[in-house]
C-alpha cells in the first residue's frame, strides 16, 4: 500500500525546508512560521517510521531478511548523498586550485573547519549525526540522513529479534530519545550534528507507533475529513509558529504523529488536491530536493561573492546588485532559486536515485537467493 497523500506531504516539506535554509531577507523571513519550518525535518522522521513499519512489520524473521532490508535502505540513502557530496568536493578542490595557483584569498581555507578531511570520513559513513564533530559539516541537512539509516538498523534489529514487541520497545525508544534530548540540548529541538541520532530515533519510533495504532484502531471516527483536514494543518503551522523557540519544540514528532495517522486515510478534500500528479511529483523528488538545496544556495552565494568583488570594475553588475537589494527582487531571485533546486532533483532522481535503487533492490534480492 502506498500512502500517496503523504508522500506529497514529504515533498512539500521538502521545499519549506529549503526556503528555510535560503536567507535572502525575504518578506517571509519574519514569519515565525519560517523560522520554525527547522521542525519540518521530525516529520519526515516520523513518516519514515510510519512507511517503514508498513513495509516491512513482520517481514524481518531471518538474518538474510534482515540484510536484505539493510541493503535496500543504504541503497536508498547513500548513492546520491555520496553523490552531492561529491559535488562540495569538487567546489572545495576548485577553491584549493585557486588559493595555490591563482593566489585568491578565501575567507575559509578548502579542507578545513566544516570541510575538513576529518568530517569528510564521518559523512562517507554516515557518522555525522554522532557528536564527532562540534559543527555541521559538508552537506548540513544530511546529518538527518545518517540519523535516518541507524535509526533503520535498530528497527531491522528489533523486527528480526523480538518481532511481537515492536510496539513495546518503540514505545521504550520514544520515552528514551525524547527524555535524552530534553536533557542533553542546549538548542531545544534544533539539534543535529551533536543530538541528530536521538532526534531522529525519537521521530522514527513515534512513525512507527502510529502506524500501529493507524492498523489496530478503528478508524470510523475520522468523519467529516475535509474539516478534520483544515484543523490538523491548522494545529501544525500554529505549533511549527508558536514552539519551536521553546521547550513545546521537543514535542515535534508527537504533534506530527497526527497528520500523518489523518492523511494516511485521505479522505478529505486536502487529500484530492495533494494526490494532483505535479504535488505527488515534489513528493517523487523529495529526498533530492532535501539534499541537494544546500549545494545550489551555497553555490549561488559564491557567486554572489564573486560578483560583489567585480561590480566595480562592471558597472552592470552594480545595477543589479542595487536592484536586488529590493525585497520583491529578493522574492523573485528566491522563487527562481527553488524552480533551479527542483529541476536539478528531478533530474537527479532520474540519473541517481532511481537507477542506484534499482541496482541495491537486485543485490538484496541476489544475495538472499544466494544465502
Amino acid at each position: 500500500m502506498r500512502f500517496q497523500v503523504l508522500d506529497s506531504w514529504r515533498g512539500i516539506c521538502a521545499v519549506l525546508v529549503a526556503l528555510h535554509h535560503l536567507r535572502l531577507a525575504n518578506h517571509y523571513e519574519s514569519l515565525a512560521f519560517y523560522k520554525g519550518s527547522f521542525l519540518l525535518v521530525d516529520f519526515f522522521f516520523v513518516l519514515s517510521g510510519f512507511v517503514l513499519m508498513q513495509a516491512y512489520g513482520g517481514r524481518l524473521g531471518s538474518g538474510r531478511d534482515l540484510l536484505g532490508f539493510i541493503i535496500r535502505r543504504f541503497g536508498r540513502l547513500w548513492p546520491l548523498h555520496a553523490a552531492v557530496l561529491g559535488l562540495f568536493i569538487v567546489v572545495a578542490a576548485a577553491k584549493l586550485a585557486a588559493v595555490h595557483v591563482a593566489h585568491v584569498s578565501l575567507q575559509n581555507a578548502p579542507f578545513t573547519g566544516e570541510q575538513s578531511w576529518t568530517s569528510l570520513v564521518a559523512n562517507l559513513v554516515l557518522l555525522q549525526s554522532m557528536g564527532l564533530t562540534d559543527l555541521v559539516t559538508w552537506n548540513g541537512p544530511s546529518w538527518s540522513i545518517s540519523a535516518e539509516f541507524w535509526a533503520y538498523l535498530v528497527f531491522g534489529l528489533l523486527l528480526q529479534k523480538a518481532p511481537a514487541h515492536v510496539g513495546k520497545l518503540s514505545l521504550l525508544m520514544v520515552g528514551v530519545a525524547g527524555s535524552f534530548l530534553m536533557w542533553r540540548s542546549d538548542t531545544l529541538m534544533d539539534t543535529h550534528f551533536r543530538l541528530g541520532l536521538a532526534r531522529g530515533l525519537f521521530g522514527f519510533f513515534t512513525g512507527v507507533l502510529v502506524h500501529i495504532l493507524f492498523t489496530r484502531w478503528p478508524r470510523r471516527w475520522l468523519v467529516a475529513a475535509t474539516g478534520l483536514e483544515c484543523v490538523v494543518v491548522a494545529m501544525v503551522i500554529a505549533f511549527v509558529s508558536l514552539g519551536y523557540d521553546s521547550n513545546w519544540s521537543f514535542a515535534a514528532p508527537l504533534v506530527f504523529a497526527t497528520p500523518v495517522y489523518v492523511f494516511a486515510e485521505g479522505r478529505g478534500r486536502i487529500s484530492d488536491v495533494l494526490r494532483h500528479r505535479y504535488v505527488q511529483r515534489l513528493g517523487v523528488w523529495s529526498y533530492s530536493i532535501y539534499l541537494l538545496h544546500a549545494w545550489v544556495i551555497v553555490q549561488f552565494f559564491l557567486v554572489v561573492a564573486l560578483l560583489t568583488r567585480l561590480e566595480g570594475r562592471i558597472p552592470v553588475l552594480a545595477l543589479v546588485h542595487s536592484v536586488t537589494k529590493h525585497t520583491y527582487a529578493r522574492d523573485a531571485v528566491s522563487v527562481t532559486l527553488l524552480a533551479v533546486i527542483v529541476a536539478l532533483s528531478a533530474l537527479s532522481f532520474r540519473w541517481i536515485e532511481a537507477p542506484s535503487r534499482s541496482y541495491f533492490n537486485r543485490l538484496a534480492r541476489r544475495f538472499m537467493r544466494s544465502n
